[in-house]
């Protein structure tokens, strides 16, 4: 369930970088120098300002918010702080981890994705933000695009440790 969670939204990531609502972000890439071809190399995306952009989209997925939760792709709404819903009544549920950012996919050194990171677009802090540690996605056991390096490491017998996302493309 959190492998369909994550491939969703990676999806629906992707579809916004290239949408009226990823210009920004697309021409962010561009101006560092990436071209579509590395762009698609890496599968970047972008996660809209909206709150609720993935988890409203997962339900019509049959994706349930929990697994969002387990997934590092939602963030359980704190009920004792979330304001006034309609009507009155308490927000419950969950919102979107990402939200107005450059989606990095994250997989790990066999190929499979397992999380995200996300760069701010504008101002908004952090600047860069990773998915929660899940059974899947441990932050300090990853390094960033091991997949995609290992024939290269393999032939040259060398590597070379980057410690950013754009460093690292």
């Amino acid at each position: 369930d959190i492998r369909k969670a994550l491939s969703f939204a990676l999806g629906r990531y992707r579809e916004m970088l290239f949408s009226r609502q990823g210009v920004q972000a697309l021409s962010y890439l561009e101006k560092r120098g990436l071209s579509r071809e590395t762009i698609d190399l890496f599968q970047l995306g972008y996660a809209p300002p909206e709150w609720e952009f993935i988890t409203a989209g997962s339900k019509k997925a049959g994706i349930d918010e929990k697994c969002l939760v387990k997934a590092g792709l939602a963030v359980e709404r704190d009920q004792g702080s979330t304001g006034e819903g309609q009507r009155g009544r308490q927000r419950r549920g969950c919102y979107d981890r990402f939200r107005n950012r450059v989606i990095f996919p994250i997989w790990n050194a066999n190929g499979d994705l397992v999380g995200f990171a996300g760069r701010a677009v504008g101002d908004d802090m952090p600047k860069y933000l990773n998915s929660s540690d899940t059974p899947l996605f441990h932050k300090g056991r990853e390094l960033y695009a091991l997949n995609l390096a290992k024939p290269g490491i393999r032939s040259k017998g060398k590597v070379c440790v980057m410690e950013g996302y754009m460093d690292v493309i």
